[in-house]
């Protein structure tokens, strides 16, 4: 077979069928772990990157680990094989032996080409796998955290906590407040699962605490243990608490980005890149939560393997920040097109709505949908941090969404969200701070003019009133990427008596748009930016600063909202 030299990584990857997603296997033989791929077309050559050196003891500050070890394979076919020896089996092989009791870190790099094409490169995720052996007894794999345990839905008292398993097991979540030396103990169920979810009740409000996970096999004393990182999560502030200082971060668009030359920017749909550099900036600003307004992955696809592969890639991403800090999702026309949905539909289908439900833990509070039509749960909703009420649609929610991305049918809000959203706006008028979320701006200023909520101006008038009756503080958007502060208000509508500012902040991965000058409200504009960014917000008892940070840490825009008297 012929042999290749390995290409630098600077050619553009383009994720079309061999790159779909590296989906390996690996498994025990006598010798070690054996790691096999296979392509679609015949790969010029791969290679394994792993390491044993990864410090388990704290919760992980990066996507990926340093991998110490590597093994280059040159031939030319579509099936690859990576022996990892044990000891005894290592030296002929010329490959470090395998540590036993030790997490193992890998992930493969593929390199293809297409015919009349340059080469490129194709990565898989990080995966992991730990061999143990104990007593004498035979070895085998043990247990491991596929998905570290993150928190979610945080309130005053409560708060979720959920983490995955490679094989079924028992569970314990170990906490206490952070000026407390010990521990309490809460078994979660006598059952083996390897999907844990599990609510602490009974917490005292914006109070610190630390908590880790622990799982074990059957018999704790006997068989496989293993122990999360410790790590920290806040309670709520109270609900209507106005004294209190705190952080929040807004971001949007964190799929991937095709035009870029570095092969984890487009990583199973998921801009992995832009994701760790903004994670490792926000760690320093200390949000007791973030906003994710939608565009989480590429979608516009319909095999659940690849849309389940695409939401592995964006929860392994994000995970260093759910550790500790929740985030508050809701779809955007990526997500929503994950699957399409079919001219008939088929018996058991499920909408790209319920698919997303099931995945996050998010609230329940949304309302009920037409028969026969996606869900709502867990997808628009609401809820309350101290002196601010937040409200999460869906403006790509429709129920035809064919292939074509031009689907007229979509970039809407439906008439039973526009009813729900005035019920809550009314039941939470006397909030001190309100802010509404969805991905489609209503006034859009760059690729996607006439081609968001403006693409149907009657129902996003409906939604506007409603923003503008109840003095809405501000709006948080995506779609575009880029970030736009843009006022809305006389200027833009003689209709509208308030000003809103609408935030696009819809860049933590998407490749860049232009500012279009042609917006009937281009005046509005007030910053403009094509950076990779996210929004910080300093909520104070008088004011709520907003800041902009870019991928390097530089502030792009900043600015100050006032309490509106409603």
């Amino acid at each position: 077979m012929k042999k290749h030299f390995f290409i630098p990584v600077f050619w553009i990857l383009v994720c079309v069928g061999f790159c779909a997603g590296i989906k390996p296997i690996w498994e025990m033989k006598p010798e070690g772990v054996v790691i096999t791929f296979s392509t679609t077309q015949p790969a010029l050559g791969a290679r394994l990157f792993w390491t044993d050196e990864v410090d388990t003891s704290t919760s992980p500050i990066s996507v990926f680990p340093e991998y110490r070890n590597v093994i280059t394979d040159g031939e030319e076919k579509n099936l690859y094989q990576f022996l990892l020896p044990f000891e005894k089996d290592a030296q002929k092989s010329k490959v470090k032996p395998l540590t036993i009791n030790r997490l193992i870190h890998f992930r493969i790099e593929a390199i293809s080409k297409e015919p009349n094409k340059y080469p490129y490169i194709s990565r898989s995720s990080d995966y992991v796998f730990r061999v143990v052996e104990k007593d004498g007894d035979k070895k085998r794999f043990g247990l491991v955290f596929t998905s570290e345990p993150i928190i979610s839905c945080v309130d005053e008292n409560q708060i979720t906590i959920s983490w995955k398993v490679n094989h079924p097991a028992r569970s314990a979540i170990f906490y206490k407040r952070y000026d407390k030396e010990s521990f309490k103990r809460v078994d979660v169920s006598a059952d083996l699962t390897q999907n844990g979810v599990f609510t602490l009740k009974n917490l005292s409000p914006d109070t610190l605490y630390e908590y880790f996970v622990r799982v074990y096999e059957s018999d704790e004393n006997t068989g496989d243990v293993i122990d999360s990182p410790q790590t920290r999560f806040s309670t709520a502030i109270k609900k209507g608490d106005t004294s209190k200082h705190f952080q929040f971060a807004v971001f949007a668009d964190t799929r991937a980005n095709p035009a870029s030359p570095y092969p984890d920017t487009s990583l199973n749909g998921v801009n992995v890149t832009a994701i760790e550099n903004i994670s490792g900036i926000l760690r320093n600003f200390d949000p007791r939560f973030a906003i994710c307004v939608g565009d989480l992955i590429s979608g516009y696809i319909s095999d659940p393997a690849e849309i389940d592969n695409q939401y592995s890639t964006w929860e392994q991403a994000v995970e260093p920040i759910r550790v500790s800090t929740p985030i508050y999702m809701t779809m955007g026309n990526h997500d929503t097109s994950a699957p399409y949905v079919p001219e008939v539909i088929p018996e058991g289908f499920k909408f790209a709505e319920q698919i997303f439900a099931e995945r996050f833990i998010l609230p329940q509070n949304g309302p009920e949908p037409e028969p026969g039509r996606p869900p709502h749960k867990e997808v628009v909703y609401s809820f309350d941090y101290g002196p601010c009420h937040f409200i999460a649609l869906n403006s790509s929610y429709s129920f035809k969404r064919t292939a074509s991305k031009n689907d007229s049918t979509s970039r809407n809000i439906d008439p039973i969200q526009i009813e729900w959203l005035a019920k809550d706006l009314e039941k939470n008028k006397s909030a001190k701070w309100i802010f509404i979320y969805f991905h489609d701006p209503a006034y859009p200023v760059s690729a996607h003019y006439k081609n968001s909520l403006d693409r149907f101006p009657e129902t996003r008038d409906r939604l506007w009133e409603l923003i503008d009756k109840y003095k809405v503080d501000a709006v948080f958007c995506g779609h575009e990427h880029i970030y736009a502060r843009v006022i809305i208000d006389s200027s833009v509508n003689p209709r509208w008596k308030n000003s809103v500012p609408q935030i696009i902040a819809g860049r933590a991965g998407a490749p860049p748009y232009y500012r279009n000058e042609e917006v009937l409200w281009k005046n509005a504009v007030k910053s403009f930016s094509r950076d990779v960014h996210f929004l910080i917000a300093y909520v104070t008892p008088n004011k709520i600063s907003m800041e902009v940070i870019n991928e390097y840490g530089g502030t792009i825009d900043s600015f100050e909202i006032y309490p509106k008297k409603r």
